[in-house]
């Protein structure tokens, strides 16, 4: 199993959680046996799951995720009971975990806002997946960022646990333990209420939960009018380079070309633009304005506009699918 650890600040024991949080370089992958010393190991450590690509953890350097890594944090109906009763449960489904308490566990919590959190159990659950999960792309972390509530529900149900919440009951997790990049600060086993288990079952599959999304739209979006059809496009520059290029594969209408290297030239700037596209140098230097008339050249416009010369934007990778010869000089 794959995660990221910072071995520099696991040295060191007198950083905070704040202080791990803004260590942005230093994570590297390393391949974890499930074994219950070495997990219990890698508590002691701050480690993430998120496969980071190049020792960074911002949300765009996490490439894949092989395991999940889960937070309970507030007031849940199954009360102090809480890490028995989730060892439990995820071993009657025979689901591998290991399960720790956290420095909090117990105690009064006062958070960022200055907000005081009643004291209660605090556990950290680390769930080994059956497959690499990519988060590579702007596509896959969507695609990720949609699942989430669906594989809370999912674990929800399996660790029978739910917490209160303006007055409804929904699942017991902190949210944030889903993000990509979010990482875990080391436990503190000296602590005299620590506690620890550990199950050896199998690895835990959710893919079946990932939601399809369309793979030419992710979070951030760009609308394109054209002939009166609106339609969402994928804010990624790859897309939108191989749209362009392909429009520019052969001559093409005067305004058509004016429009589609209004928004390269404005997007991508003036050598990009000459290398994909003849123009005067006063063409050049008009175009990067992103002027047409007072109006902003649309981004979609690109993409229909080379469709409409037979462009196919690419076809959608399976999700939850990664290539782990990338990872083969790690």
């Amino acid at each position: 199993m794959f995660v990221s650890i910072n071995k520099k600040t696991s040295q060191d024991r007198t950083l905070s959680k704040d202080d791990v949080s803004t260590k942005a370089f230093g994570w590297k992958v390393k391949d974890v046996q499930w074994e219950e010393g070495t997990i219990r190991t890698l508590f002691n450590c701050d480690w993430m799951a998120g496969i980071s690509g190049n020792t960074r953890k911002r949300e765009e350097d996490v490439i894949a995720i092989q395991s999940l890594f889960i937070d309970i944090d507030d007031p849940c109906d199954v009360g102090d009971n809480l890490l028995n009763h989730v060892h439990e449960n995820l071993k009657a489904h025979n689901v591998s975990h290991a399960i720790a308490t956290s420095i909090n566990h117990q105690k009064l919590k006062e958070t960022k806002a200055g907000k005081v959190l009643p004291a209660c159990p605090r556990i950290k659950v680390l769930i080994p997946l059956s497959d690499v999960i990519d988060t590579e792309s702007d596509h896959a972390k969507l695609v990720w960022s949609e699942s989430v509530p669906s594989i809370m529900e999912f674990l929800s149900n399996i660790i029978k646990v739910r917490r209160e919440k303006n007055g409804e009951l929904i699942h017991p997790f902190d949210e944030s333990c889903f993000q990509i990049n979010r990482y875990s600060y080391r436990v503190n086993p000296s602590l005299p209420n620590f506690e620890w288990k550990f199950h050896d079952g199998e690895p835990l599959n959710i893919n079946e939960l990932a939601k399809e999304v369309d793979p030419t739209v992710t979070s951030a979006v760009t609308v394109g009018v054209t002939d009166g059809v609106t339609q969402c496009y994928r804010n990624d520059d790859d897309l939108l380079l191989s749209a362009a290029t392909h429009f520019y594969s052969e001559p093409r209408e005067h305004t058509e070309w004016c429009t589609v290297s209004y928004v390269i030239g404005s997007k991508f700037g003036i050598h990009q633009l000459r290398t994909m596209t003849s123009a005067t140098e006063g063409q050049y230097l008009k175009f990067c304005k992103n002027k047409r008339g007072g109006r902003k050249a649309d981004v979609g416009s690109v993409f229909m506009l080379a469709a409409n010369y037979g462009w196919v934007r690419p076809k959608k990778q399976s999700v939850f699918d990664f290539d782990w010869s990338k990872a083969s000089n790690w």
